[in-house]
């Protein structure tokens, strides 16, 4: 049986997910991240788990991203700081990965990037959800997420 954590932060509505921790509490206190469990008391700390790296990755809600029309993600652009590369995946409705892209290295100063990345030409949907996910153990702080679509006028077949 698999295990989810997850973590909720009033401020911002923001909703996380952690995988393979025995934690029954999340908070922050001070700044810093502390997970509770019934073997005792930890600080989440770094970008590894010992000598492993921590995955890290975070899902769009499945959305039709304002328009009852068919589209195909174009451009994703990604604003944040970052440490490493990042992959980008657009997901369709049916939970397939129809592209997958990587943003490259950049600095390891942790600054505010806006990463820009065409996506490969992919079957169009109505619904889109996009998958982030850093690589390596990768520091990752994501400011925001824009999609630029290609829209399809009503009337005309998937295939024009």
């Amino acid at each position: 049986m698999h295990k989810i954590e997850a973590a909720f932060n009033l401020k911002n509505k923001a909703f996380g997910q952690l995988f393979g921790y025995d934690f029954n509490s999340l908070f922050v206190f001070g700044g810093r991240l502390f997970g509770t469990s019934t073997k005792g008391f930890f600080e989440v700390t770094g970008i590894a788990d010992g000598e492993n790296p921590i995955d890290a990755w975070f899902e769009t809600a499945l959305s039709d991203w304002g328009s009852s029309r068919l589209k195909r993600p174009r451009a994703v652009i990604l604003s944040g700081e970052f440490d490493g590369a990042v992959t980008i995946e657009c997901v369709d409705a049916k939970g397939t990965v129809m592209a997958s892209v990587e943003v490259g290295d950049v600095d390891a100063d942790a600054n505010v990037y806006v990463l820009q990345k065409t996506v490969p030409r992919t079957t169009s949907g109505r619904y889109w959800k996009f998958k982030i996910k850093n690589k390596a153990g990768s520091y990752i702080a994501v400011d925001g997420l824009e999609v630029l679509f290609t829209v399809r006028p009503y009337g005309t077949s998937k295939n024009t």
